[in-house]
């Protein structure tokens, strides 16, 4: 997944996956202009047109990136607040609307070597989320998603390999991304699952 984000609410993902067979690759691509999303499969033909809103909604929303969604939810200044553990305090959960609830756990944690502040969360069906923070820059490196889903066992682990901060972007990137004869549908998953 390669992922491109600009607040407020914009975004464009290229998603790819490797099909069984090995020889072809399902793509996808996911394109928010801020207003509607747009998700557009070449290889079905097909795209499904949504608001902004309804987007949550989808079930492989994920593959888009969970860090976007913390880049364009959270502002600068409160991410870098959060880096520095704020957001284990109740008051600043309240503040932030997360109704003041004790769920969420952070501490000092050495992943690869850095030093990051880990924020641990858990779920009403059980599943554990961990945000990995560098605390001197406000940048989330690393988010692991671990618990069970009818009888597997699932991890997602999202790592940010390389972050751009403002880069050049062309106003096209946020556009629809449909091309040719694609056919609208209600609904298109964005993965093989």
């Amino acid at each position: 997944v390669v992922t491109i984000s600009q607040s407020p609410d914009r975004f464009r993902a290229e998603v790819s996956f490797d099909s069984d067979k090995g020889a072809a690759k399902i793509k996808s691509t996911v394109v928010s202009d801020g207003k509607r999303v747009w998700i557009y499969r070449p290889d079905l033909n097909q795209y499904a047109s949504l608001p902004y809103a309804k987007f949550e909604e989808v079930d492989d929303n994920y593959w888009v990136g969970m860090a976007s969604y913390w880049f364009l939810a959270i502002p600068p200044d409160v991410r870098k607040e959060i880096a520095r553990g704020a957001l284990t305090d109740p008051a600043v959960q309240k503040e932030l609307g997360l109704g003041g609830a004790t769920d969420i756990k952070g501490r000092t944690q050495t992943v690869d070597g850095q030093s990051l502040y880990a924020y641990e969360y858990r779920d009403k069906e059980g599943y554990v989320m961990r945000a990995l923070v560098d605390p001197q820059t406000a940048e989330l490196k690393q988010i692991v998603i671990t618990g069970k889903s009818e009888g597997f066992n699932v991890v997602i682990t999202e790592r940010i390999l390389r972050r751009t901060a403002n880069p050049t972007i062309n106003a096209a990137t946020f556009q629809s991304p449909v091309r040719g004869q694609a056919k609208p549908v209600k609904t298109l998953a964005i993965g093989p699952l």
